[in-house]
């Protein structure tokens, strides 16, 4: 079997990848990735898997995440990372309080790539942006209700949360992905 690298500095995200895929010790490393700046979540992740191959010289698997709120016409999409520093999940519960829609989608975007190809895969997820609940998970896991359940990501334990999010449908997706094209 091809050894394969998750590039992320997110020791949080190897821990779930870890878990989804039922890997105790994954191979990870974190790369100075230029993110280059676009809504497309798929145009994303491509430039941090080709840019991670070339740097690392062996075949690479990366993941980007996209938080879009109905509200606000999917902004922050890709740019969650910044939303968070910057403005933070208690201000964007109050926007969509005053606004009157809470509805959320939560795409994980995941990229392979190797000299010869670019493999891509995407887990999508909706909800409900709620008032902080519980202290699990990491990110916006406290403030998202997922649809048909009664927990936010943030009071589900990890086998929960993991059985059900954004991050198993994409990482499941590009297994399959990589099995059908016979890397793995």
């Amino acid at each position: 079997m091809i050894q394969l690298t998750i590039v992320t500095g997110n020791p949080n995200k190897a821990k779930e990848i870890g878990m989804i895929l039922g890997i105790e010790d994954v191979q990870t490393t974190a790369i100075d990735a230029l993110e280059i700046q676009s809504f497309s979540l798929e145009e994303i992740v491509k430039a941090k898997a080709e840019q991670a191959q070339r740097e690392l010289g062996s075949p690479v698997v990366v993941e980007d995440v996209s938080f879009e709120l109905d509200v606000l016409n999917g902004f922050p999409g890709p740019f969650v990372k910044f939303w968070e520093n910057n403005v933070g999940y208690d201000r964007a519960v109050e926007i969509t309080e005053k606004l009157e829609n809470d509805r959320v989608t939560i795409r994980c975007g995941v990229g392979y790539a190797d000299e010869e190809r670019f493999l891509y895969t995407e887990g999508v997820v909706h909800g409900r942006l709620v008032a902080r609940r519980g202290e699990g998970g990491f990110g916006f896991d406290p403030f998202v209700l997922l649809d048909s359940q009664e927990k936010t990501c943030g009071e589900m334990t990890k086998d929960e949360k993991n059985a059900i999010s954004h991050r198993k449908l994409g990482w499941e997706a590009m297994r399959a992905k990589l099995k059908e094209e016979g890397i793995l």
